[in-house]
Formats: C-alpha cells, structure tokens, sequence
C-alpha cells in the first residue's frame, strides 16, 4: 500500500510539473504576442503622428511660401 500510494504520489508531482510547464509557456506566448502588440501600436502611432507634423510643416511651408 505504502509503495502505491508514493507511486500515485509521484505521478501527481509529475503531471503538476507538467502543467506548470504549459502554464509557463502559455504565458511567455502571451507576453511575447502583446509585446509585438505594442511596438506595432508605437509604431503606428509614430508614423500617423510623423503624417500630422509632416503634413503641419508642409501647410506651414506653403503659407510662408505665398506670403513672401
């Protein structure tokens, strides 16, 4: 009976290490999809805000331009 019951002990620790281990991975694959997340939004971000000084220079530049 003792030698069972430590058997059954040790399939326990076994299959709880198991999935502690697809735990574990599971959240890596999750910080890593909204890590990639995030430098895309930045990304985005800096590019639509590059379109808007861009653009803001231009219509500056124009107007400087007619006026001199």
């Amino acid at each position: 009976m003792q030698a069972m019951t430590t058997f059954l002990f040790a399939i326990a620790i076994a299959v709880f290490l198991f999935c502690l281990r697809v735990l574990a991975m599971i959240v890596v694959l999750l910080v890593r999809v909204l890590w990639a997340l995030l430098l895309a939004s930045l990304r985005l971000l800096s590019w639509l805000l590059g379109l808007v000084v861009d653009g803001g220079t231009e219509v500056f530049a124009r107007a400087r331009a007619r006026r001199a």
